[in-house]
């Protein structure tokens, strides 16, 4: 859904989004991690004039990963490693999460410059309260997805190293997030549920734009028909392919015939109450 939601807000004519261009690929403890001066190393030397060709020649996974993903939002290498260069000359460093944060800020302000664009924004894996503390004035956006559809989809696709208790308690845990940075006075918080998004697009993007302080525009809408990076650098992403058909309805209820009698049990033991609450189950409890 989340995807789904960067793809179809990001046509804004004024609003410069990012995929998941997140923190953690630069954490030290990561596997193949490399530090900022590193980075800058690594990048340097495998410079091709082929943007394609100087990805692959990336010998850090990690650094390979956060540049690909850069690259569906648009960035190119050259961009990751301009910024970079930025950073070091103001002393930054990829030792702590708030160092990491404000490279991914920098790399973001470099994408709203390129694209002419007033905001920007992206999916993030990080701390919403940290985020919130780094960016008071930014608005939120939380993704809702029926939890057993987002079960489903995490067991048959991709590779999520995932169970049923997993899954459950990441959902729950992702909604108390939601309700923490909900109730901190000014901030600006939407919930987002994909069955909703998928079936009321125009109502929930003006929702979102207004939340924002811009304009709707129809583009929004015609997302698929559009130029995306996304769909021209996908790098792997698993919902590529699903994004350039425009909205579908064939996933939600999934779990339904992917899930087994005693899956969906195991996963509405841990989840009733929010299931209920949230308005996917229409049981009273």
């Amino acid at each position: 859904g989340g995807t789904l939601f960067i793809s179809m807000l990001g046509c804004h004519s004024n609003l410069t989004l990012s995929y998941e261009i997140y923190e953690e690929h630069l954490r030290p403890e990561r596997k193949h991690s490399v530090s900022a001066i590193e980075m800058k190393k690594i990048l340097e030397a495998s410079y091709d004039t082929n943007p394609q060709r100087w990805l692959k020649g990336i010998e850090s996974s990690s650094l390979r990963s956060f540049t690909a993903c850069a690259r569906r939002g648009g960035l190119e290498v050259v961009d990751v490693l301009d910024s970079l260069k930025s950073f070091i000359s103001r002393g930054g460093n990829f030792i702590n999460v708030d160092g990491r944060l404000s490279y991914i800020d920098l790399l973001m302000r470099k994408a709203s410059a390129k694209f002419n664009t007033e905001y920007w924004g992206g999916k993030a894996k990080a701390d919403s309260k940290t985020l919130q503390n780094r960016h008071p004035n930014a608005v939120f956006f939380f993704m809702l997805r029926d939890g057993r559809d987002v079960l489903a989809s995490q067991l048959n696709t991709g590779k999520f190293n995932t169970d049923v208790l997993k899954s459950a308690n990441e959902w729950r845990n992702y909604l108390i997030e939601f309700g923490k940075l909900k109730s901190i006075r000014g901030s600006k918080v939407m919930l987002v549920k994909y069955e909703e998004l998928v079936a009321s697009p125009e109502k929930i993007l003006r929702q979102a734009c207004k939340l924002i302080g811009v304009p709707f525009e129809s583009t929004t809408l015609n997302y698929h028909k559009l130029d995306l990076t996304l769909l021209k650098n996908p790098h792997g992403h698993l919902s590529h392919k699903s994004i350039s058909k425009g909205l579908q309805d064939s996933s939600i209820g999934r779990y339904k015939k992917d899930l087994s009698k005693e899956q969906i049990q195991e996963y509405e033991s841990v989840n009733i109450d929010l299931l209920s609450e949230y308005g996917y189950l229409k049981k009273e409890f």
